[in-house]
């Protein structure tokens, strides 16, 4: 499936909302403009896989996992999706704080 075909915009703008950043601060992190965020969550277009690995980089996952995300979005529950993409990373971080 081509990542055109995917409900990316929505997922992207789901991670940034569970992030907790506004756009303006997304797009500063993602070196972009604030209307080229606001394109994308809209789905008016899609980003690059450049700008995609940028977004996995902020939200610190694979972008194999936001893609993912997208896929399943709207067939699964957000907030079980959301915990699932996010576990690997709090695990990570629960085993540092455990030899710390």
């Amino acid at each position: 499936m081509a990542i055109t075909n995917l409900p990316l915009g929505k997922a992207l703008h789901k991670l940034r909302i569970f992030h907790e950043l506004a756009q303006v601060e997304l797009a500063q992190q993602l070196k972009v403009s604030k209307s080229h965020v606001t394109e994308i969550e809209s789905g008016k277009c899609t980003p690059s896989v450049n700008l995609l690995e940028r977004y996995a980089q902020v939200f610190e996952v694979p972008v194999s996992a936001i893609v993912f995300f997208a896929e399943h979005l709207d067939g699964i529950d957000r907030e079980a999706a959301l915990r699932q993409l996010l576990s690997p990373k709090m695990v990570s971080l629960m085993e540092y704080l455990k030899e710390r």
